[in-house]
Parts: C-alpha cells; sequence; structure tokens
C-alpha cells in the first residue's frame, strides 16, 4: 500500500521574512507544491554533487536548492514579472526565481520538504500497521 498525497498549497503573507530583499514584499503568494520525499532530496543531491580528487565531495548548494524548487514547485498565484503581468510558472522562470530570490525559494523547499516527511512518516506508519495487522499482532 502506498499513500499518496500529489500536491499541497504553500501561502505566504506579505509580512513573512521569506520576502527579505525581494519586490514582493507585502503581497501573499501561493505556491502549489509536490511533497519533498527521501528520493526527491537523493535525487537533487546527486546531481548537485562534484566529486574531486582523493574521494572528496562538494554541494552546490544554489543548485541544490533551485533543482528541488523546480521539481517541487507545480504552479503559482500572485507573481507578476516587472511589467505586472502573471508570471508564468516554467522551469526558466522557476530558476530564475530561485537563484535571484534564494530565501523565498528556501521557505518553498522547506514547506514541500516538511509535506514529504509528513507523508513520509504516514508511509511508515500505513506499512507498519499493515505488517501488525497481517500477522495478526
Amino acid at each position: 500500500m502506498r499513500l499518496n498525497l500529489e500536491q499541497t498549497e504553500i501561502e505566504l503573507t506579505g509580512d513573512s521574512p521569506c520576502f527579505r530583499e525581494t519586490p514582493y514584499e507585502g503581497q501573499n503568494m501561493v505556491f502549489v507544491v509536490t511533497p519533498l520525499d527521501r528520493n526527491k532530496f537523493s535525487r537533487a543531491s546527486d546531481a548537485n554533487t562534484k566529486h574531486g580528487r582523493k574521494g572528496r565531495t562538494k554541494l552546490d548548494e544554489l543548485g541544490f536548492q533551485t533543482s528541488l524548487f523546480v521539481a517541487c514547485v507545480k504552479s503559482w498565484r500572485n507573481i507578476d514579472d516587472q511589467h505586472g503581468n502573471p508570471l508564468p510558472c516554467d522551469d526558466e522562470n522557476k530558476k530564475m526565481l530561485a537563484t535571484k530570490f534564494m530565501t523565498l525559494a528556501g521557505c518553498v523547499v522547506d514547506g514541500a520538504s516538511d509535506e514529504g516527511a509528513r507523508m513520509d512518516d504516514a508511509q511508515e506508519a500505513l506499512v507498519g500497521n499493515s505488517a501488525t495487522s497481517s500477522t495478526g499482532d
């Protein structure tokens, strides 16, 4: 049995510290995200880890966060371009937002991560309950 939580909304209000140093301060935004589970974190980490000499590795933190932001954000509301037009939610604009406004992207990734952790915990509980009921305990 697999728990399936496909999307959730993260609403950021205008007074949130997530808007520091952005032109979006004072307005509300909604991001529709897919929860980030352990597998998505692992894939993003693998894709953004550089392997050096002597077995050393280094994580490209901006690339890691950008990959997570692009992977989890499915749509958004109340995000406009510099001309006041709605900004399309495509990979190019997601990458632009994630690299230009790292704090904002971090807040969204954290929210999607929290949802993913809840989903992982619920899945583990579901699997545990299934195992217990099938053994008769």
